[in-house]
This record gives structure tokens, sequence and C-alpha cells, in this order.
């Protein structure tokens, strides 16, 4: 993200973490205080030196499965909700405006389709690709 932020993402079998460093590598800090199971459906997403966010997928407990962390990595919130089975990407352009790739039943292609928000992912909209 710059010659001094550096987001990482690291599987660690059927677990992933984040991280963030702000000193190019020498340090580290965690970034989701949730557990994140690499197999559940989420992604994750850096947009800038100091923003990212964080899709945990179907397979959480809470009412809002997207967050947002600022603050360098140290801090995190809920932003919104995704509601699909598994999400395939994240990309936020901005800290408002971003796309995402949402399936609702893994196993069927015809309930892929893309999800739009500029309001930083409180609100989605299903984009109609016809």
């Amino acid at each position: 993200m710059s010659p001094h932020a550096v987001w990482a993402e690291c599987p660690t079998g059927m677990e992933v973490s984040f991280s963030y460093s702000g000193d190019a590598g020498a340090h580290w800090i965690s970034v989701s205080r949730y557990p994140y199971s690499g197999t559940g459906g989420g992604a994750f997403d850096p947009v800038s030196s100091s923003l990212a966010y964080l899709n945990f997928g179907t397979f959480t407990t809470r009412a809002n499965d997207l967050y947002v962390i600022t603050n360098s990595g140290h801090k995190m919130s809920a932003v919104g909700n995704l509601a699909c089975t598994s999400t395939d990407e994240i990309d936020f352009s901005n800290a408002t405006r971003g796309l995402a790739i949402c399936q609702k039943n893994g196993t069927v292609p015809s309930t892929t389709y893309l999800l739009r928000t500029s309001d930083g992912g409180r609100r989605w909209t299903k984009i109609s690709m016809t």
C-alpha cells in the first residue's frame, strides 16, 4: 500500500488471520478479533495504507458480516451485511464505493451475481447483467 504500510492475509490450515504493519513488516498487529474460517466464503480487501474491508461470509453469528478496518489496523467496526453463501471477491475503489461477487448457493452457477455499494458497505444493490 505504501513503502511502510503492509496488509497481510495468512491462511493457517482451516483458519485465516489478518495483520497490519506500519513499519514495512518489522512489527505486525493482528487485525481481526474474531475467528475466521478459510472455507467460510469470506473475503479481505485492503483499500489504502489505513483502510481495509473484511467480510466473514455466512459462517458468523453476528448480524453484520462486513467490517471496515481503520486506524492502521487498530479499529474494526461492523458496517453491513452481504448475506452471501460465499463471497468470491470484494473490491473497494475507495472508502465508499465497492463491488462484491456473491453466491447464494455455491453449487448453482445461476445464483452468482454482482453487488455494489456506494456507502461503504452499509447497503448493497444487485447489478443486473442484462
